[in-house]
């Protein structure tokens, strides 16, 4: 029989469009493989899961089944493998919202149309980031590694303009409940784009480090270092 769990997890590889093994330890099993694997089989074995290779170093990642994506009624594509820059963009958006201290969820784009409309820009992923009783909406920019910076800089500053002049989105940037995020695979990048976007006519979004497809494995591999088991165990301890 499903479990509870069992519909967690589906709910959010529909979320996210996909999932990797090492995101499921983290969120779901405390950072225990074998209990993480051992879900993970059955899922796949029942027809609601598919792995699929393709990514750096042996790594697999996971989507929903196509039966599982009509039944949860989420769009059709999130039910079948991605090519590169869709695979990027989805790993990068994943692990930013599931992979870092913040309290992140990828908002869907539906909910994003029915509260702002269909402008440009719009159509972009976007998550929720909650502390405390402060929300923000991050609007979620992932450049290639290998896309110019000064096209990068004309679109934020565009689409910015665009923002600015939707009443109900610039009532939500005056109170800084929207924001811009964009998020890069090299420190230099960061940089670079930081002293960039300083000046008054820059919106100053959040620049975030996120792994792509040439570093995810490597991250997974710092990532599991430094959350094993225990660390779950003391973090949970010192919230008590």
């Amino acid at each position: 029989m499903p479990t509870e769990r069992d519909d967690e997890i589906l709910k959010h590889v529909a979320r996210y469009g996909l999932t990797l093994r090492a995101v499921l330890e983290h969120t779901f099993f405390d950072g225990h493989e074998k209990a993480c694997d051992a879900v993970i089989n059955r899922l796949v074995t029942a027809g609601k899961l598919e792995s699929r290779e393709g990514l750096p170093g042996g790594l697999n990642y996971y989507h929903l089944s196509i039966s599982e994506v009509r039944k949860r009624r989420v769009p059709d594509h999130r039910g079948r493998p991605k090519k590169s820059r869709a695979l990027r963009e989805a790993l990068q958006v994943l692990w930013y919202c599931c992979m870092t201290k913040h309290n992140r969820l990828r908002v869907e784009n539906r909910q994003v149309h029915k509260q702002f409309g269909r402008d440009k820009g719009l159509g972009k992923p976007h998550c929720r980031e909650t502390f405390g009783e402060t929300r923000v909406l991050y609007r979620i920019y992932t450049p290639g590694p290998g896309s110019r910076d000064d096209y990068l800089i004309k679109v934020i500053r565009g689409d910015w303009a665009i923002a600015s002049q939707n009443p109900t989105l610039a009532d939500w940037i005056r109170a800084e409940s929207y924001r811009f995020a964009i998020l890069v695979e090299t420190s230099h990048r960061r940089d670079k784009l930081r002293h960039a976007l300083t000046s008054p006519d820059t919106p100053r979004p959040h620049i975030e480090l996120v792994p792509g497809l040439t570093s995810i494995q490597r991250a997974v591999k710092e990532f599991k270092l430094m959350h094993p088991p225990s660390w779950y165990k003391s973090k949970k301890g010192g919230e008590q």
